[in-house]
């Protein structure tokens, strides 16, 4: 007789584990917040206008006079001379 009161204690104490799993993965998705991928972000050079205080001093020729501004963007260069314009590619 004991041995059959400890087995339907264990079943009870089985079922009301089954039943609490179930109820929290139903339950628990509800209040959760949704999955967003917001974060990615790709990363770019800066597109600006860059003063010359000498580092471009280098790239100055006859058509362009002294340079006075640039651009980078990476493989291609954009020299802003007093007199004209020079590209690099």
């Amino acid at each position: 007789m004991l041995i059959l009161e400890q087995t339907i204690a264990c079943m009870k104490l089985f079922q009301a584990l089954i039943f609490e799993a179930i109820f929290a993965l139903i339950f628990s998705k509800g209040f959760a917040q949704p999955f967003q991928n917001d974060w990615q972000q790709s990363y770019q050079k800066a597109r600006v206008f860059i003063e010359n205080k000498g580092q471009f001093d280098a790239y100055q020729t006859l058509e362009t006079g002294p340079i006075a501004y640039a651009i980078d963007f990476g493989s291609t260069r954009i020299f802003f001379g007093t007199k004209g314009i020079r590209y690099y590619f």
